[in-house]
């Protein structure tokens, strides 16, 4: 059973118990600190409009935090230079494909794993990864752009209404984005 704790100011603790404590009141399991019980009803706080902002803000956040770290095909970092050099390599007019196994093993121990997996050639897997790179990072402005507007919209809202309607925007539009992969 939840009970609570109460003061003048209301809900001051929480907790599950098999029986009350001294000076306990027993309520429902959505109620928190904060809240007041009036005429035995417990009401929740009223939240007042800075404190929406921030948690607003702080959820728009913490949804494209979570999905940076999902963002799929983000080559690491080893792999994207070495596929700049294989770029380099051509556009000083030499052939990085005419490389032996061994030099190319040498050479670019990162990007030649991709080489007879993901990809025939040296130079496909170099266009791959950098193609998989631009993808990403128009995926990361997209869902960055999204960020920057809903913290832009939900601070100058002028209503708790308003902060929510930002909100959910926002909200709605980075998921859509997370399900389609970016």
């Amino acid at each position: 059973m939840r009970y609570v704790i109460l003061n003048e100011d209301g809900v001051v603790k929480t907790m599950f118990l098999e029986s009350p404590p001294q000076h306990a009141v027993s309520a429902p399991d959505f109620v928190e600190p904060g809240y007041r019980l009036v005429d035995g009803e417990f009401i929740a706080p009223l939240i007042d409009i800075e404190t929406m902002r921030k948690r607003a803000v702080t959820q728009v956040n913490n949804l494209y935090a979570s999905i940076r770290k999902e963002t799929p095909g983000v080559p690491y970092a080893e792999k994207q230079i070495e596929a700049l050099e294989v770029i380099r390599m051509v556009e000083r007019g030499e052939n990085p494909n005419g490389i032996s196994a061994s030099e190319m093993m040498e050479a670019f121990p990162v990007l030649s794993a991709s080489v007879g997996t993901e990809v025939d050639t040296l130079s496909d897997a170099a266009a791959l990864i950098l193609k998989r790179h631009k993808q990403a990072s128009i995926f990361d402005n997209e869902i960055e752009s999204i960020r920057l507007r809903a913290k832009k919209d939900i601070r100058s809202a002028l209503s708790l209404a308003d902060i929510e309607a930002a909100y959910h925007k926002a909200i709605n539009a980075l998921e859509a984005l997370a399900d389609n992969g970016g």
